[in-house]
């Protein structure tokens, strides 16, 4: 799935209009979570790449979070970050899909397909896990 994080001049609909046009990179959002509805969930964030050098020079910081209400909440925004940089990729190149045969299929569809990271989501969101 293509996400990326640049733009700020697409014209977008509620809710996703509210965004603070930066220049540049606009995500700046830096976790890491780990044993999502496993045995040990963790969430990893703050302004850390996750690079030794950087952190050796920029005295970046980093937590970890073992709180599982919190990781939950951070699988949540990473799965709504995804999901919203993914409809922008798709509204600022819109003239690369066929929107007649994307009609054709119900927008659930790829929730249902074991080849799709939809699937993935829908099955790792349902109590029990994948």
């Amino acid at each position: 799935m293509l996400v990326a994080g640049k733009g700020g001049a697409s014209v977008l609909p509620p809710p996703f209009n509210k965004e603070v046009p930066i220049p540049g990179m606009a995500i700046h959002h830096k976790f890491v979570v780990v044993d999502f509805k496993g045995a040990a969930p963790v969430v990893y964030c703050g302004s850390s790449n996750l690079a030794f050098g950087p952190e050796k020079r920029n005295g970046d910081n980093l937590l970890e979070i073992h709180d599982p209400a919190t990781v939950t909440a951070f699988a949540v925004e990473a799965i709504r970050l995804v999901d919203h940089f993914h409809f922008r990729n798709r509204q600022q190149h819109a003239e690369r899909f066929d929107l007649q045969a994307s009609a054709a299929q119900p927008w659930y569809a790829s929730y249902y397909d074991q080849d799709d990271l939809h699937c993935l989501e829908r099955t790792l969101l349902i109590s029990g896990g994948p």
